[in-house]
């Protein structure tokens, strides 16, 4: 119980964390965990589509998802890590200082006008296109399906 409790912290927390401090460019200012954490996970979601959407598709077994997704996750943290180490080895106090010492210039202003844009359509169409009838029994159905077969989204 406590070694899956600590797996599960360390899959929720820690990975996307490491993974995150591969957008250490993109962060203006002083860094922060939470942009590290927030980063990572969007990254780890997005490979996780990009990895078993193809395999469900060529009705691969959960198990082989899992091994490849495992996989994955090892490699990208650990060259999050070497990558990260690299990158604090390299910088230097003058580097340091200059970056917590920038301003927000007219570039991210912009990148922020974007993001507010893209957030507000996102609302908008959620409440517009939004779709009552979902039922989340089916999704539980194909999860249990899943776990006991082994098959994603097919039952034999």
């Amino acid at each position: 119980m406590i070694i899956q409790i600590l797996m599960s912290g360390v899959l929720l927390f820690l990975v996307p964390a490491v993974v995150g401090t591969l957008f250490e460019k993109v962060n203006i200012g002083p860094k922060k965990p939470l942009f590290y954490w927030i980063s990572g996970q969007m990254l780890l979601w997005a490979a996780f589509q990009l990895i078993s959407v193809p395999m469900i598709l060529k009705q691969c077994k959960f198990s082989q998802l899992q091994k490849v997704y495992s996989l994955f996750l090892l490699v990208l943290s650990a060259f999050a890590i070497i990558s990260l180490v690299w990158r604090l080895r390299k910088a230097s106090k003058l580097e340091k200082e200059k970056l917590q010492k920038e301003s927000i210039d007219g570039n991210s202003i912009f990148l922020w006008m974007v993001f507010g844009t893209l957030l507000l359509l996102q609302l908008v169409l959620s409440v517009c296109l939004a779709y009552e009838e979902g039922d989340d029994a089916f999704y539980v159905a194909i999860s249990t399906s899943t776990e006991q077969s082994d098959w994603m989204y097919r039952s034999e």
